[in-house]
């Protein structure tokens, strides 16, 4: 009777979710090279070792993957995460973009947040919002239809803002001879403004001190210094999440993940599984507008997630060990295998994405098959 119930309770859950489906159902691709030109009323994501030739026309775009040529057309928002980022098309709504070299030539209708390591918006590009960018080396040289915020060593402004600039860098601000900020121009810098270019700033211009926004930027070998605290925080991060899987396996319901799972097993329980890990978002939105159901769902998000990516890596960590036919069938033993590979991939960008949906797909089909009882070895 509870078993009906249940999945009762369960189905109903998903009849919601697929009601509302359509409104945000995805093209997905794992390539590792791939050229797209079709027009698609959804939106679509792509995660793949190497390029993504974007010229069709979509509602969202995702990308995580190694470069991006994108001259193409979104109606909304376009999200990309890579080494090379090449925006060329055109962009309905917001650009949010982090990698290493990201060169902007397109139009954005809307908001950029941009992060990398050097970033040029071209003297073809057209911001029609705000811009948020923080980088080693940033050059303005477009046309920006609203106010910048910029944190970087080497700012170079030689295209028009309609708006603001609001900056924190390490050396002096170079404005090329089309550069004029129609705002104000608030910085922080080492270095004053040239009295030549002062007369391409129409509003104010104030120094003081911007490090509090946009933290100290004073030479390049700051950013070397920011590193060494990040790995720190990671590492930090990293030994609490192993201790905590290691705790969550002491649980005598755990021992059911030391049972013999053979190569179909594995991977059918890790297709199943990328059904609740893409509706669990999902789910979230659709029960946001009923505030109990949806902030439980909310909440109990990071839990379920530290949970699914242990199961994962114990799973992973059994799989390796059976097909290099050593004699192990102890949980924490798999465990801290897993965890070695999950820890290896995280310091590939594009294998870190692949990883973590890979992981909690496989803890999210143990659940499944837990909750119906049912096997997807069958």
């Amino acid at each position: 009777m509870k078993t009906v119930m249940k999945i009762k309770s369960l189905m109903l859950v998903l009849l919601l979710i697929f009601t509302s489906f359509s409104v945000i159902a995805v093209q997905i691709n794992f390539d590792q090279q791939h050229n797209v030109s079709e027009i698609y009323e959804d939106d679509y994501i792509f995660f793949g070792e190497k390029t993504l030739h974007f010229t069709g026309k979509v509602d969202d775009l995702v990308f995580g993957g190694q470069t991006l040529e994108f001259n193409g057309e979104t109606q909304s928002s376009l999200h990309a995460f890579g080494q090379d980022i090449v925006i060329e098309g055109l962009v309905g709504n917001n650009l949010i973009t982090a990698g290493e070299d990201i060169s902007i030539k397109g139009t954005i209708n809307d908001t950029v947040m941009a992060a990398g390591t050097d970033i040029v918006f071209h003297s073809e590009s057209l911001i029609n919002g705000d811009v948020f960018t923080a980088g080693k080396s940033i050059a303005l040289r477009g046309i920006i239809n609203g106010d910048v915020y910029a944190g970087c060593a080497k700012l170079t402004i030689d295209g028009i803002v309609h708006g603001n600039v609001s900056t924190g860098t390490g050396k002096r601000i170079i404005f090329g001879e089309n550069a004029e900020i129609k705002g104000n121009l608030i910085y922080d810098s080492n270095y004053s403004i040239k009295e030549d270019d002062k007369n391409k700033v129409n509003g104010r211009i104030e120094k003081k001190d911007l490090k509090k926004h946009f933290g100290n930027f004073d030479d390049e070998e700051v950013f070397k210094n920011k590193n060494v605290f990040k790995y720190v925080f990671k590492l930090i991060f990293l030994v609490c999440i192993l201790l905590g899987g290691l705790l969550l396996l002491l649980f005598p319901a755990m021992k059911t993940l030391e049972e013999p799972r053979k190569n179909k097993h594995f991977w059918m329980t890790m297709l199943w599984g990328l059904i609740p890990f893409f509706l669990y978002p999902v789910a979230i939105l659709v029960f946001f507008i009923l505030a109990p159901i949806g902030l439980a769902f909310l909440l109990a998000a990071f839990p379920l997630l530290l949970v699914v990516q242990i199961i994962g890596a114990v799973l992973v960590g059994q799989f390796i060990s059976e097909n290099a036919k050593w004699n192990i069938s102890n949980r924490f033993v798999f465990y801290l295998l897993g965890f070695a590979l999950l820890m290896l991939l995280s310091f590939f960008p594009v294998l870190k994405i692949l990883s973590f949906i890979f992981f909690s797909s496989l803890g999210w089909g143990v659940i499944l098959e837990k909750l119906f009882s049912h096997s997807f070895a069958d």
